[in-house]
């Protein structure tokens, strides 16, 4: 029962980067006789499926207001593409 804390953070971190990669997906994690509902988590996506949609429903609107999105594209074969939110210095400040 003493790692059952921090086997809880490991799990959610691995629900967190699952969001982020599959944003289409729902997640939920119940708690099972946890003593309250706050250990819970749930992701439910929009039809928008934005990667910063993703991070303000993971980490929250705070930071995420924080961040912005980037695109990187190969238009070459093999094509590919990376997607991802970065912290932007500087960006959410008043």
């Amino acid at each position: 029962m003493k790692s059952a804390g921090k086997t809880l953070g490991t799990i959610k971190k691995l629900l967190f980067a699952y969001a982020f990669a599959r944003p289409g997906v729902r997640f939920n994690l119940k708690v099972r006789k946890g003593k309250t509902d706050k250990l819970n988590w749930t992701y439910a996506p929009s039809s928008t499926k934005s990667l910063m949609e993703v991070a303000a429903k993971v980490v929250g609107a705070e930071i995420a207001s924080h961040c912005l999105e980037q695109t990187i594209s190969l238009e070459e074969e093999p094509r590919w593409s990376i997607h991802a939110v970065l912290v932007s210095v500087g960006r959410g400040e008043s």
